[in-house]
């Protein structure tokens, strides 16, 4: 297991692929939740860095900014699952690639974890109770150390309808 330093980078090397039957993900936090995304979608984790505004935009998307010459999409994602809490002021991001086209976009997070290599058999279905949380890019869950946290589907996320908007 791998924490972050101070600055939140990662290395290549993180991203190594863990055990047969196990995979890498990147621990995140966002409103006292906890949140774990595959490491094979993380193209990078960073702290926030300086966004333009857009006009005419959704709130939850915050702009767009320069990413060594690349230009990336910057969505709130307090926000953008319907949230009413104020992020705070050393929020992180961390940018997701999508394994399809590539395509890349930064999600603003509370705070980065640690990255947890999963075995397949810890990690389950939510049951239909659980799956009425707001969050329609999430349907697993696991116990890791002593605490549990929601696993986010990339791909369901990337592809959403709001997010595509954006790319016409």
């Amino acid at each position: 297991m791998k924490n972050f330093n101070e600055d939140n980078l990662l290395e290549v090397a993180d991203f190594e692929t863990a055990q047969p039957n196990s995979e890498r993900f990147v621990v995140f936090y966002l409103d006292e939740e906890t949140f774990a995304v595959p490491s094979k979608y993380v193209a990078e984790v960073d702290r926030a860095f300086a966004v333009t505004p857009v006009p005419n935009v959704p709130d939850w998307f915050l702009g767009i900014s320069n990413l060594r010459g690349d230009l990336v999409s910057v969505v709130d994602l307090r926000t953008f699952w319907n949230r009413e809490t104020v992020a705070p002021q050393k929020a992180k991001t961390i940018i997701l690639r999508s394994g399809k086209d590539g395509f890349e976009i930064a999600f603003v997070v509370d705070k980065i974890g640690e990255i947890a290599i999963l075995e397949s058999s810890q990690i389950e279905l939510m049951t239909n109770a659980e799956k009425d949380l707001p969050l329609l890019h999430i349907n697993k869950k696991t116990k890791y150390k002593d605490s549990s946290f929601y696993l986010l589907d990339a791909e369901k996320l990337l592809a959403s309808p709001k997010l595509l908007r954006l790319q016409a």
